[in-house]
């Protein structure tokens, strides 16, 4: 037997019915909200860009923000002397 004793149980198709039904739930609330936050995070960006006096600001939270963002993607960028 490839796969090993356990390779098709017995009720598979409804175990795994039963596990798409379980994650969906969960995970769609969960994208809705991290959308949400990203469209006030771009709002209160354009603000700032926008207002001279906090556009220093603004360049620098760009900034970081890029770097948290590629770090959490595994891009890592290496000083070039």
């Amino acid at each position: 037997m490839s796969g090993g004793p356990y390779c098709r149980p017995k009720h598979w198709k409804r175990n795994t019915a039963v596990a798409m039904f379980g994650v969906f739930p969960i995970c769609i609330p969960i994208a809705m909200k991290f959308t949400e936050l990203e469209a006030k995070l771009s709002r209160l960006f354009m603000i700032m860009v926008r207002n001279p006096s906090t556009r220093k600001t603004a360049a620098m939270f760009l900034l970081i923000f890029w770097k948290i963002k590629s770090s959490s993607r595994g891009i890592h960028i290496r000083n070039e002397k």
